[in-house]
């Protein structure tokens, strides 16, 4: 299974009034690997398809939020649609939430302020 690692670079947040600047793809299967990097006007949807042409599935930090959503109003492809997607970023969350559960105890700092982490100790 060719598995491939997904990040773009922006001149912005917004789809709208930014282009993406930098796709950076990195596959692998365990022992195949290729890199590949568009720039600037090598960042098309062909070219892009091309960079992805074999893969199972893409795994992204917060793609879907912000780079498969991106992709999809600058390049008209739709990643979600054509390949898996697994959004690191959640798995992070949760991996945090779970060791902070366990260890940590949360204070409310003050009314519309972030709320603190405190160590607990026993």
């Amino acid at each position: 299974m060719l598995e491939a690692y997904l990040d773009i670079e922006t001149t912005g947040l917004s789809p709208i009034y930014s282009d993406i600047t930098v796709v950076g793809i990195y596959a692998t299967d365990g022992s195949y690997h290729r890199f590949v990097q568009l720039v600037g006007e090598e960042v098309t949807k062909a070219n892009l398809l091309e960079a992805l042409r074999g893969v199972d599935v893409i795994y992204t930090y917060n793609g879907g939020r912000f780079d498969l959503p991106f992709i999809h109003a600058l390049l008209d492809i739709d990643l979600a649609r054509l390949f898996r997607h697994h959004d690191l970023m959640l798995d992070c969350w949760r991996a945090i939430y779970m060791v902070a559960s366990r260890q940590w105890k949360f204070n409310w700092v003050s009314p519309g302020s972030w709320w603190a982490l405190t160590e607990q100790r026993q």
